[in-house]
């Protein structure tokens, strides 16, 4: 399902799988495990899949966020469409489902195993929640870029580091478009 490479301290062994390397651990019941993650990843995917934006333009508006704006259900398209405090909301709630399953992972994990398996298997589940947002299967797999969802997973892993790339990003992105509206008037 899922690979994992698990370094032994010594590095002699590498083990493919974290099932086969819990196999090696008698007090671990590695089927247990198992069902444990297929039921995060299949519940991080339908969590992925609940589009607040759709949502909340379908019950205000009988026009949905797909149909204004750029067609996107995300929170650009919401800042521009329905405003400031719609486009926070969004991007909340869409934070929040990458940042719910990475949470799981990394508590289930950080509980059975050491670090270093609990940060993949944090990085496993929020991405199957950023597949869920990108690919829904509830609005035939035509959902969001996955920004969001994607900044929810890492702020569980670094959150130092995510917000500081996140402020940079915002910056430049800013700045690039500040620079071209200035270039367009020059």
């Amino acid at each position: 399902l899922t690979l994992f490479i698990i370094y032994k301290a010594n590095k002699e062994e590498v083990y493919l799988d974290i099932f086969l390397y819990m196999k090696n651990k008698e007090s671990r019941n590695y089927y247990f495990v198992l069902t444990i993650s297929i039921l995060i990843m299949i519940f991080a995917y339908l969590l992925g899949n609940i589009s607040i934006a759709r949502i909340i333009t379908t019950r205000n508006n009988k026009k949905g966020i797909t149909k204004q704006g750029s067609g996107n259900p995300g929170t650009m398209n919401m800042l521009r469409t329905y405003g400031f405090a719609f486009a926070v909301f969004t991007f909340v709630t869409d934070a929040l489902k990458g940042f719910i399953p990475s949470l799981l992972g990394l508590l289930y994990y950080t509980n059975c195993f050491d670090a270093h398996i609990a940060s993949i298997a944090s990085v496993t589940f929020g991405m199957c929640a950023v597949l869920g947002h990108t690919f829904p299967i509830v609005y035939g797999f035509k959902g969001g870029k996955g920004i969001a969802t994607t900044f929810g997973m890492f702020v569980i892993l670094d959150p130092i580091a995510t917000l500081i790339t996140f402020i940079i990003a915002f910056i430049v992105f800013y700045v690039i478009k500040l620079g071209s509206v200035i270039s367009m008037i020059v």
